[in-house]
C-alpha cells in the first residue's frame, strides 16, 4: 500500500485490501443465490402433501425474487463505493505528481477552478462546471484532459455507467423501482448492450425487479484490479509536462 500525504481525500485507500474484502464478499454471495436456485430447481417435498406442492414453488419463487435483489443490492452496494474511492484516491495522487503545471491541452475542463478540476464527480460543460455531479463522466473528462486514455481498459466506461446507474436506482429506490425506472433502465440495457450483465422478473407482462448477472459482478472486481495496475504504473512514470508520456 502506498502513502501519499494529501490532506484530502481518502489519503489511506488501500485498493488491494478493497479488492481482497470484495471478492470474499462476492464469494458469499454467490454461493448463497446458487443455494437458492437449486432449492427451487429442486425443493424438498418429502413432508408436502402433492396438491400443495404448487404453491411451494410458486411461494419459493416469490421469495427468490426478493432474495436475488438482495444479492445484487448487496454487491453493487459494496463494489460501486470502492471504485469511488479508488477515483478519489487516484486523481488525487496525480494532482500531486502534477503540481502548478499548465495545461498540456486544450480540452474545456481546463478551464474549471483545480479543485473542481481534479474531483472525479465534477463535469466540465464547455468549461464551466456542471450543476449535477456525475463520477462516471467526470473520470471520463479527466483521463482525456491528462491524455492517459490508451493506459485504461477498453470499454471500461461502459463498465462504469452499468454499474452507477445500476447502483442509483438499486439503492435510492428500492428493489421495486418506479415503472418510469424500470422502463428507463430497460432501454439502457438495450440501447448499452448490456443483455449480457443484467436480468429482469417480470410481474405478470410487466416489468418487476432488475438483478445483476454473476459474469457483471466478476467483470467489474476484474475492472477494479485492472484500473489499480493502470493507475500504479502511471504514478510511477508520468511525467505532466512532456504531456502523454508514461
Amino acid at each position: 500500500m502506498e502513502d501519499f500525504d494529501f490532506g484530502y481525500h481518502h489519503p489511506h485507500f488501500d485498493g488491494q485490501s478493497a479488492s481482497r474484502a470484495l471478492r470474499q464478499m462476492l464469494e458469499h454471495v454467490f454461493s448463497w443465490r446458487n443455494e437458492l436456485v437449486a432449492d427451487i430447481a429442486e425443493p424438498d417435498l418429502d413432508d408436502i402433501p402433492p396438491e400443495f406442492e404448487n404453491d411451494i414453488y410458486v411461494t419459493k419463487c416469490h421469495a427468490f425474487a426478493y432474495q436475488d435483489a438482495a444479492c445484487s443490492n448487496a454487491a453493487i452496494g459494496s463494489i460501486v463505493p470502492c471504485y469511488e474511492g479508488l477515483f478519489l484516491h487516484e486523481f488525487a495522487s496525480l494532482r500531486l505528481i502534477f503540481g502548478d503545471c499548465p495545461p498540456i491541452n486544450d480540452y474545456h475542463r481546463w478551464q474549471l477552478a483545480p479543485d473542481d478540476f481534479w474531483l472525479p464527480s465534477v463535469v466540465s460543460k464547455k468549461g464551466t462546471k456542471h450543476d449535477l455531479p456525475d463520477i462516471t463522466h467526470g473520470v471520463k473528462q479527466l483521463i482525456t484532459s491528462l491524455e492517459l486514455d490508451a493506459h485504461f481498459p477498453k470499454g471500461m466506461h461502459s463498465t462504469l455507467r452499468a454499474l452507477f446507474h445500476f447502483r442509483n436506482y438499486a439503492l435510492h429506490q428500492g428493489y421495486e423501482w418506479p415503472p418510469e425506472s424500470r422502463t428507463k433502465f430497460a432501454r439502457l440495457i438495450e440501447t448499452e448492450k448490456w443483455d449480457g450483465w443484467f436480468t429482469a422478473a417480470k410481474w405478470g407482462d410487466e416489468l418487476w425487479m432488475f438483478y445483476t448477472k454473476d459474469a457483471f459482478l466478476s467483470a467489474s472486481l476484474d475492472l477494479f484490479d485492472q484500473l489499480l495496475a493502470a493507475f500504479h504504473q502511471i504514478r510511477k512514470k508520468w511525467r505532466p509536462t512532456d504531456g502523454n508520456s508514461v
